[in-house]
């Protein structure tokens, strides 16, 4: 099939390092996202900063190695790091702030690709930023209205509230939750 027939599917968010205790891993839930969905055989495109630093060029190196289409703007701000320890076999994470992914930036080329998306991913933590949470809200208001807007709720420290994940329950037709997450959905909306 021609490539340019095939469905397309985007992620839009964090793009970063986790900093575990073995050393450091390409992560990012929308980019893991468009990995695992074009080994499905679909066109997958991921949406996020890096910085202009050694740890955004070896983080683009990677995703090429991995064939990932990723557009991520350079940027003057730190590439994101997330510190994740163990304690009792449970992941703990502390999300550096104020990094690349913090300013992902609307651009043409974005809107253009959503108005063909098939589907998009997207979750609350790189919406802890107003320049990130506007980019993603045009992108997703720019899928067609028959677009999965899937919705990786993706609950991490304290980068949510109860208006936002509201907000992006009401775009989205699709959640990708864990039994944590639904038992704090649960409290914060009384169900």
């Amino acid at each position: 099939m021609n490539d340019m027939k095939k469905p397309l599917v985007l992620g839009i968010g964090e793009f970063l390092w986790d900093i575990l205790p073995d050393g450091k891993k390409a992560g990012g839930a929308p980019v893991n996202f468009t990995y695992y969905a074009s080994k499905s055989g679909v066109r997958a495109v991921a949406f996020s900063a890096v910085g202009d630093d050694p740890l955004g060029k070896e983080l683009l190196k990677t995703t090429e190695e991995f064939g990932i289409r990723i557009r991520a703007a350079v940027t003057e701000y730190p590439t994101g790091t997330v510190d994740v320890r163990l304690k009792d076999g449970i992941p703990q994470y502390h999300i550096n702030e104020n990094v690349a992914w913090d300013h992902i930036r609307l651009t043409d080329e974005m809107i253009s690709l959503a108005a063909e998306a098939s589907a998009i991913c997207y979750g609350t933590l790189a919406q802890r930023s107003r320049v990130s949470r506007d980019t993603i809200a045009s992108i997703v208001a720019a899928t067609p209205a028959d677009a999965y807007r899937i919705f990786d709720i993706n609950i991490r420290q304290q980068f949510y509230s109860t208006e936002l994940i509201e907000k992006n329950l009401q775009i989205s037709n699709v959640l990708k939750i864990n039994d944590e997450e639904f038992d704090l959905i649960k409290r914060l909306f009384r169900l």
